[in-house]
C-alpha cells in the first residue's frame, strides 16, 4: 500500500475511503485500489452486475461559505447523495491540531480564489485519456476477456473544513468524450 505524506494526499485518501464505503453500500464489490501504470492511476476498481467499473475519485474540501450552497449544486446525469449524518459512511480520521489558523495554504488560496465548487472540474480531457489508457493496461495485464463489459465513472467527495463528509456524487461514464 502506498504511503501518503502530503496534506493533499491524505485528503485524497479520506475521499477514497469514503468512496469505497459508498460503493459497497450501493452493491459494488471492490476488487482493487490504486492500480498504477505509466499513464496514471485508477483509484478504485469494482464489479457490479457482471460489469467492471473503474473509478476516478476526486475529493474537494469546501469553505464554510461554499458549504451552505453545496446542496444547491445540481449536475446533470449525476447521482447525488447528502450523507453528513449517515453512520454507515462514518470514517475515523485524525486531525492535525498544529495547523496555524492564520496561515492559508497555497492549495486553499487557489481553491478559494477560482471558486472551485465541483471536484469534477479537476478531471480534464487529457486526464480522461490517461485514465482510459490505464484501464487498457489493467484489462491487458489481468487478461480480462474482450467481451467483458466495463465502465469508467467518477466519484466526487465533498468534505467540510474538518474533513467530514458533506456530500458524495457518482458521475457515470466519464470516459465518453
Amino acid at each position: 500500500m502506498k504511503v501518503f505524506t502530503s496534506k493533499k494526499q491524505k485528503i485524497g485518501l479520506i475521499g477514497e475511503e469514503i468512496a469505497q464505503m459508498f460503493l459497497v453500500k450501493h452493491g459494488f464489490s471492490v476488487i482493487n485500489r490504486n492500480f498504477s501504470s505509466r499513464f496514471g492511476e485508477i483509484d478504485i476498481i469494482g464489479i457490479k452486475d457482471s460489469r467492471l467499473y473503474f473509478f476516478e475519485i476526486k475529493t474537494l474540501t469546501v469553505s464554510h461559505e461554499t458549504e451552505s450552497s453545496i446542496n444547491d449544486i445540481v449536475i446533470p446525469n449525476v447521482s447525488h447523495e447528502t450523507t453528513r449524518n449517515d453512520p454507515k459512511l462514518a470514517v475515523s480520521r485524525g486531525t492535525d491540531t498544529n495547523i496555524n489558523k492564520n496561515t492559508v495554504s497555497r492549495e486553499t488560496f487557489i481553491l478559494e480564489n477560482r471558486k472551485l465548487i465541483n471536484p469534477f472540474q479537476n478531471i480534464s480531457k487529457s486526464k480522461i485519456r490517461r485514465f482510459l489508457k490505464t484501464i487498457e493496461v489493467y484489462l491487458a495485464k489481468h487478461h480480462v476477456p474482450r467481451e467483458t463489459r466495463w465502465q469508467a465513472d467518477g466519484i466526487g467527495v465533498f468534505l467540510d473544513q474538518n474533513h467530514e463528509l458533506l456530500r458524495i456524487e457518482h458521475l457515470h461514464n466519464i470516459g465518453i468524450l
